[in-house]
């Protein structure tokens, strides 16, 4: 366990910590709202080319859930044929059907680090000895203040607010999300066309549409409201990936 807390130290949180300082360092006013968006908006143009072939690939795999379902019918009663035909599927159209998940499981680690960056380390300058770069400088005078509304690194007010933000971002992101059916000729729908029971793949995703910004608002809300306008503008840049891939891939 030790050594994984390492490794998640000199890979993720010291990294963000210091990156994050040396922002704040150059902003006039060194103000840490502005050091927040900035960081967040590099950390995904860095991953952006990885974002986009998982969005690309989800893309893709939606398009072939007609010639899915077709194998599912032909071999239903033998699940290994079944998997083994779908598979050779996949690789004669160049898809990964876990390349989705990537930029998820990225997150986790980063938001994890903002998490520690926001609720421990930047509440006081004794908690920083130890993890400062030497080449890096720590401003005396970083201003934790959001137009005088709220503080930064507390969880209050300004936590709801930016999660608020956050959950109706998250919101059109799923409408997007969804619409990239019906691009594809496979639109939402609540029930099967041939036997009139639920589909409930399809309704699922209508019900997560309206249920995950309810749970953002209340995760986020919890959180320093530093770590929730973090979730706020990434959630904003995914919005407009979203937008691209269902713009640029057919």
């Amino acid at each position: 366990m030790n050594f994984i807390i390492t490794i998640f130290n000199e890979t993720i949180f010291k990294p963000i910590l210091n990156f994050l300082l040396v922002i704040v360092d150059f902003i006039p006013g060194n103000d840490l709202w502005i050091g927040i968006i900035l960081v967040t908006i590099i950390i995904r143009l860095f991953l952006y080319p990885l974002s986009y072939k998982a969005l690309k690939s989800q893309r893709e795999l939606t398009k072939l859930q007609p010639e899915i379902k077709k194998i599912q019918k032909e071999n239903k009663d033998d699940k290994q044929k079944q998997s083994m035909a779908v598979m050779a599927l996949y690789k004669e159209k160049g898809i990964n059907p876990f390349a989705g998940c990537l930029p998820f499981i990225i997150q986790i680690p980063v938001i994890i680090g903002m998490y520690r960056v926001f609720l421990v380390e930047l509440r006081g300058g004794d908690a920083l000895q130890g993890l400062i770069y030497p080449f890096v400088t720590v401003s005396d005078n970083i201003n934790a203040s959001f137009f005088n509304i709220g503080v930064i690194t507390e969880i209050g007010p300004l936590s709801l607010v930016f999660g608020i933000l956050a959950g109706f971002a998250q919101f059109v992101l799923s409408k997007l999300t969804l619409a990239q059916k019906d691009k594809t000729g496979l639109p939402v729908r609540t029930k099967s066309k041939k036997s009139g029971a639920p589909d409930f793949q399809n309704m699922m995703g209508k019900q997560m549409t309206y249920v995950l910004p309810f749970v953002t608002i209340f995760i986020a809300q919890s959180f320093p409201a530093g770590l929730a306008l973090y979730w706020f503008v990434t959630t904003l840049f995914s919005i407009g990936q979203q937008y691209v891939i269902n713009k640029s891939v057919g």
